[in-house]
């Protein structure tokens, strides 16, 4: 992350947004039909489009605009926003397997 913040390829990174990446355009696509009932699914939401926001205000200050210890902070939050999304695909992910486990062979 820190090597993209100052350069140009920090643009690029700028242009994935939080519904045209991977886990976004599954948000909105296969995982809305299945998930969306789910609170899980929900709540990756907010905390996907939070971590796209950090990600971006980071990218905008670049590591030349940027005191080191808010870097470290961004760099903090964004792990424990990581963290998260995982939790939360993992309960999605748990769901499924119980689902799967009920369901007759």
């Amino acid at each position: 992350m820190a090597i993209i913040l100052d350069g140009h390829d920090g643009q690029v990174l700028k242009q994935v947004s939080s519904r045209n990446c991977a886990l976004g355009r599954w948000y909105e696509g296969r995982g809305k039909k299945a998930y969306s009932h789910l609170s899980a699914y929900r709540s990756l939401r907010d905390v996907h489009s939070r971590y796209h926001t950090m990600v971006n205000e980071l990218v905008d200050k670049g590591l030349e605009g940027i005191p080191f210890h808010e870097l470290s902070e961004g760099l903090a939050k964004l792990e424990i926003m990581s963290q998260q999304i995982l939790g939360l695909i993992g309960q999605i992910q748990h769901h499924i397997s119980l689902l799967q486990n009920t369901q007759p062979s």
